[in-house]
């Protein structure tokens, strides 16, 4: 009886971490998290030390743990699962302030750049970083990984820029496509849920948007200075996080039909930069005006 009920909580966890074509690699991580636990919120807040401001992102490894990127250093900052400590990865390479980051889970790490629309690849081992791309646009605000259903773009890297963009990248060529030209938006964050849609913030018009992989937006709800996103890998909501002059404010949605709640005011300092958000059960946020800070709230 025992090993019975053992194999099927074992056939539950292996479903649930191979979504295959379903899920993104990066949201296979979010998943492999939840079934770790969410992070103890007696943890936080956690001050990241090299840090002048609270904009980047924050992504989980395919351990489980979180990393995070931005407030002007060149350092991806792992927090472990289990105490909440902390260790900072110097990128070494001609890299700039990092601004996005995606973890595959295959030996390998994605960054984005301010300024310079550089993508690289980042030994997690050494920090050394291998330029694989610039895909132009100005600073790389968000990267995730595609799902193998989206379209022909499954297992590519899929980013947003500062000048409205949102491009997929062929990591082995290397080589991009565009899937949304600029066109006045200012996408400051991507995600895919676990169904394989691409969600997208647009900071300009605050619009939250599904991205289809022929560029077909529609839009889910609105929130003035939208600028960061996570989802909820169980599905039925994301969040957003929002700046705006002196007010930070962080907002979950329903999928479907868009239902905006507001779950409190934090201290953003982002602009059109992504206020990192990720989601495990505990939802963590990026927030501080001179440091960056990692704050955490059970939604």
């Amino acid at each position: 009886m025992i090993k019975s009920i053992m194999r099927r909580f074992m056939l539950v966890a292996l479903l649930a971490l191979n979504f295959g074509g379903l899920a993104a690699c990066n949201n296979n991580n979010a998943i492999l998290a939840a079934l770790l636990g969410a992070f103890d919120p007696a943890f936080f807040p956690i001050a990241v030390p090299g840090t002048i401001a609270g904009w980047g992102n924050a992504a989980f490894d395919s351990n489980g743990d979180l990393k995070v990127v931005g407030g002007s250093s060149a350092d991806i900052t792992t927090v472990a699962r289990s105490d909440g400590s902390l260790t900072a990865l110097t990128v070494a390479g001609q890299v700039g302030d990092l601004l996005s980051i995606v973890d595959p889970g295959a030996g390998v790490l994605y960054v984005g750049t301010t300024g310079t629309s550089n993508i690289y690849s980042v030994d997690p081992t050494t920090g050394v970083a291998t330029l694989l791309i610039n895909v132009g646009g100005s600073d790389v605000t968000g990267l995730v990984v595609a799902p193998a259903g989206y379209g022909a773009f499954g297992g590519q890297l899929i980013v947003s820029t500062q000048n409205g963009s949102i491009i997929a990248v062929d990591q082995t060529t290397p080589a991009f496509s565009v899937i949304v030209a600029p066109a006045g938006a200012l996408y400051s964050d991507l995600e895919f849920a676990a169904d394989g849609t691409l969600y997208a913030v647009d900071n300009n018009s605050g619009d939250i948007v599904t991205v289809s992989d022929t560029g077909v937006l529609a839009v889910l709800a609105t929130i003035a200075t939208a600028d960061g996103i996570a989802i909820d890998s169980a599905g039925g909501r994301l969040f957003v996080a929002a700046e705006a002059p002196g007010v930070g404010e962080v907002f979950s949605v329903t999928i479907p039909g868009g239902v905006v709640a507001s779950l409190g005011t934090f201290d953003f300092d982002s602009g059109w930069f992504p206020s990192g958000l990720a989601f495990d059960g505990t939802l963590m946020m990026l927030t501080g005006e001179n440091s960056m800070t990692i704050e955490a709230i059970t939604p």
